[in-house]
């Protein structure tokens, strides 16, 4: 069906998109199609291009159409030709996904965290003045395991923020709590002599004077205080979690261009 639909089309048979069998789909099943027919079309475009299947999902076709929570690029597709129709929009989750930084797991289960303000800044505080930097790479093997907290430099393996100011001035003028991130320090950009992660103004130093490995620490950060990404990097991350790292990839709502992006790389 996909095959014929792409054949008969002018272009479809170099255009893989969404409009061509958005068109077609409205054409045949009206701007309301079934959920059948939504998957059918999905699974079509995988089967047809095994190419553009995501290999980290259940199906491979759920970027195109995700019927747990309505969503993909044909979904999308069919609210714009629905023209901001309500009803598709509040569909609800049928599964809470709830993978990610924040979620309970091993040994760091609610039960076990830290759970008063003050408690959590005298561990950051311990950590920030620990003579081995490398305890958030520590407690990150004890979550997943050292092949899982390895995948990130064995992928990119290694070799500003600040400057002119010293570390103690900068966390000083920090007037809103923000996730964590990297704080460079260095004469100039393209001479950055080391790195900390920032979390609630506290600058925990880095194993690493590399960029690279400095960004791995920081992704881990996130799992090892169970902290949420930054709004603004939250499509970054969850590529990073899903496809690099492979935590909770079953769990974990993601944006469909990551997932094609995952495929892309993948296949």
């Amino acid at each position: 069906m996909i095959e014929d639909i792409l054949k008969n089309k002018p272009g479809g048979e170099r255009i893989m998109n969404d409009y061509i069998l958005v068109a077609q789909m409205t054409s045949d099943h009206g701007t309301s199609p079934s959920r059948r027919v939504k998957e059918e079309y999905a699974k079509g475009i995988t089967s047809l291009f095994p190419n553009l299947a995501d290999p980290r999902s259940k199906f491979g076709f759920e970027h195109y159409y995700n019927a747990e929570d309505g969503s993909g690029y044909l979904a999308w597709r069919l609210k714009f030709v629905q023209k901001g129709a309500s009803e598709g929009q509040k569909k609800t989750l049928r599964q809470s996904l709830t993978g990610g930084p924040k979620a309970d797991r091993g040994p760091f289960t609610e039960a076990n965290c830290l759970t008063t303000e003050s408690l959590c800044c005298e561990a950051i505080a311990l950590m920030k003045h620990s003579a081995d930097e490398a305890i958030i790479e520590q407690d990150c093997n004890l979550l997943f395991g050292d092949v899982t907290s390895a995948k990130f430099l064995e992928k990119w393996p290694t070799k500003c923020k600040m400057t002119g100011t010293s570390i103690q001035g900068h966390l000083d003028g920090i007037m809103e709590s923000r996730q964590p991130y990297l704080l460079a320090v260095g004469t100039q950009r393209s001479v950055i002599h080391k790195y900390f992660i920032v979390i609630d103004k506290h600058a925990i130093p880095c194993k690493s004077p590399d960029c690279l490995a400095c960004i791995d620490e920081l992704f881990k950060a996130h799992f090892v205080f169970g902290t949420s990404y930054n709004q603004d990097l939250v499509i970054v991350y969850n590529f990073l979690q899903t496809t690099i790292y492979e935590i909770d990839v079953e769990n974990t709502k993601v944006n469909p261009r990551v997932a094609e992006l995952r495929a892309r790389m993948l296949n």
